[in-house]
């Protein structure tokens, strides 16, 4: 359920924000996007290519649907579907498990809270610095 709260910033300025409680379908989906992640590292595939080709891709724009057949698949799956559209580098930089983890949960996590897809998320928090 989306609230709108009023904050005070430096400076005195008022702002208001909107705060929304997430149910258990949104986080199961974070959760399954982060364990996504995770499955990259295992395949040993390059964690930044990765981040970035999910990101800008149509499975990944298929989890930011209200609804669509890919959200119910496993991550396994997605990943399968993903490596079906597009080539992601087989070898390079890995990021840690637990880091990859909460990189796929909070993009997700962006999304339900911004209501922003995951491309246009991507354009703002890539995955290299």
């Amino acid at each position: 359920m989306a609230k709108a709260e009023t904050c005070r910033l430096a400076g005195g300025a008022i702002a208001k924000r909107r705060t929304v409680a997430l149910g258990s379908f949104e986080r199961q989906m974070c959760d399954i996007q982060g364990r996504l992640f995770v499955r990259s590292w295992e395949m040993g595939l390059d964690s930044a290519d990765f981040a970035e080709k999910f990101m800008n891709s149509k499975t990944g724009g298929c989890l930011d649907l209200p609804y669509d057949r890919l959200q119910w698949a496993g991550e396994e799956y997605i990943l399968e579907d993903l490596l079906e559209e597009t080539a992601v580098k087989p070898a390079g930089e890995q990021y840690g498990r637990e880091a990859l983890y909460w990189m796929g949960y909070i993009y997700r996590y962006w999304h339900y809270m911004a209501g922003e897809s995951s491309r246009e998320i991507y354009v703002q928090a890539k995955a290299r610095a």
